[in-house]
């Protein structure tokens, strides 16, 4: 998302090659709190940039009207549990949560994952993950 908000040419590419197929792009809850958190904690630590935090809170609105937030539901959830239990064992200590309950909701909306870091998502099975 930082990529994509920051203008990203490599980024922007990608993300509007999906929209003319899909007609929108879909982010999860989880990822609309974590970007959220980052708004509203660089807003506190940086109050003398009180207008550039309103201009990323106005843009971030924006996007997830013009788009689509999927939620955490109980079939999420349950997808969730099942690959961190895949994951605990077949001996994996993973650690990042929030990833885990993002592909939890990505599989049963049969969405694939736009992300660098592949290798959070490379042990959980039947995760689509695409590099952008």
């Amino acid at each position: 998302m930082t990529r994509l908000f920051s203008g990203d040419p490599a980024v922007t590419s990608k993300a509007n090659q999906h929209i003319a197929l899909y007609g929108r792009l879909y982010i999860t809850i989880i990822t609309y709190y974590e970007v959220w958190r980052g708004v509203q904690y660089k807003a506190l630590k940086y109050p003398h940039f009180k207008r550039q935090s309103q201009e990323r809170e106005q843009q971030f609105q924006t996007f997830c009207y013009e788009n689509e937030v999927l939620l955490l539901d109980q079939l999420a959830c349950r997808h969730a549990a099942d690959i961190y239990a895949t994951l605990r064992l077949g001996g994996e200590h993973y650690q990042e949560n929030a990833d885990i309950l993002i592909a939890g909701i990505a599989l049963p909306n049969n969405c694939s994952i736009a992300t660098e870091n592949i290798t959070h998502f490379a042990a959980m099975n039947g995760v689509q993950v695409q590099t952008w």
